[in-house]
Parts: structure tokens; sequence; C-alpha cells
């Protein structure tokens, strides 16, 4: 199993991102069935956001698309619904780790989710190309593709509190005109 997680009972802590997951799935349910489902969960468990759900992929592996204990090669919700229609939420397939949106009368599973936010600041955080990195290679932190004013991008972790490093291997992902 990968360092990265880290078994405890009925949950597994991503110790990257510090997010308490389900250990096992639920599921399949409708995307309402989902939500309810993840609120008569109580004691902070909520249906993840597309941006947490996503941090569970690893590009680096296929079927299943992720290191996390026991996962599937399956559709997940997310809580996340599509703007460009309400009768639409985003999902991850952990086959391929790829993200769609797809119809709340859908069936996919549920891993629940407590902790975060992931995404600490959704006024600066801004979409951008797929195939650019998302997150920085540093180990035990996050780092989101941000929008500066000028337009320029930068990167932008948030550390553990026991993860003390410099700042330099975020900015290794980058384009280098980017690099601070």
């Amino acid at each position: 199993m990968s360092e990265r997680y880290r078994i405890t009972g009925h949950t597994v802590l991503d110790t990257h991102t510090r997010l308490e997951w389900q250990a096992k799935q639920s599921g399949p349910m409708t995307w309402d069935a989902a939500m309810k489902y993840s609120a008569e969960l109580g004691d902070g468990w909520r249906l993840p956001t597309v941006e947490e759900l996503e941090t569970l992929v690893d590009r680096s592996r296929v079927d299943p698309a992720s290191a996390f204990p026991g996962m599937p090669s399956e559709w997940f919700w997310s809580s996340s619904s599509y703007a460009g229609g309400s009768s639409i939420a985003w999902g991850v397939t952990f086959s391929y780790g790829y993200v769609y949106g797809t119809g709340k009368a859908s069936s996919n599973f549920v891993r629940c989710v407590r902790g975060g936010p992931v995404a600490v600041d959704p006024l600066i955080l801004r979409p951008f190309d797929r195939s650019a990195p998302r997150f920085c290679n540093c180990k035990n932190c996050l780092a989101w593709r941000r929008t500066t004013k000028s337009g320029k991008g930068m990167c932008e972790r948030t550390p553990h509190a026991e993860h003390k490093e410099s700042l330099s291997g975020c900015y290794e992902s980058l384009p280098r005109e980017e690099k601070p």
C-alpha cells in the first residue's frame, strides 16, 4: 500500500491532503441519493467536491487510476454540480482518472470525505487546461495553479503544520516564464 494512505478502522487518511475518506465505497446510487446518504452519515461526512475527488487520481496508474486502498475502476460522484445544467454533476472514473459531467439520474459509486476543503480560495482559483500540471510534486503538500493580476500563473501550496520545507520544489511543474 502507498505510504500516502493510512488506514484507521473504517477510514483512510490521505497524508498529502489531510482529508479523511470512507474506507469502503457505497452504491451505486443516483446523485440525489448520494447527497442524502452523505448528509445522513453526520459527524462531518459529506460528498467530496470534484477537486477533492480528483486528488485520489494517480495518473501513473490505470484500471484503477489510483493508489487508494481498494479503489475499484468505477465512476464516483462529487458534490459539484455542472454550471451548464442543473441536471448534471461532475464525477470521476477511476478506470483512467477522467473527470466528466454526468446526468444526476445516473447511478455511480460514493466515497464520502471529511476535513478540508482542499480549495481554500475559490475567488483566486481559476480554471485551466487539464493537460497543465495541477499539483506540484513536492512531498506532502498540495499546490494549485493560480492566476495573478498580471495573468501569469503561480504556485500556491497548502502545507501541513509539520511540513516546513522550502517552496522551491513547487515551481518545478510550471512553465519557465511563470516561475517567480
